[in-house]
């Protein structure tokens, strides 16, 4: 077994084992796909020098499951997850990516969301 192999599988447990299912659209086109559930907590210092603390809602995609109509998706700002009954839009406070890989070989997405609806 290669290292890559073993990180895999373990991400794959993490979603198999407390996967949510969520529906992901970019604004053309919309994917079901099962992922798990997380949050981030992020710092970020105002113009003034205040310090806020932003609760970000993640999901925990397979990167290879995020494919709309025939193509592979990159997560974007201004695309939206629902969520028991919820309506999640991509976001991240400040200069923060909206998305990030989880590990190095890019298996799996960590995307960043805020409650919108």
């Amino acid at each position: 077994m290669t290292l890559r192999s073993l990180v895999t599988g373990a991400l794959d447990v993490i979603r198999d084992v407390g996967g949510e299912t969520i529906t992901y659209s970019d604004g053309s086109g919309t994917v079901s796909l099962t992922c798990a559930v997380a949050r981030t907590e992020f710092e970020t210092v105002d113009m003034n020098g205040i310090t806020e603390r932003v609760e970000m809602r993640d999901f925990l995609v397979v990167a290879s499951d995020l494919v709309i109509s025939g193509s592979a998706v990159t997560p974007s700002r201004g695309h939206t997850i629902t969520w028991e009954s919820g309506t999640y839009e991509l976001m991240s406070p400040g200069r923060e990516p909206v998305h990030e890989h989880v590990d190095q070989h890019a298996y799996m997405f960590r995307i960043h969301t805020k409650r919108t609806a």
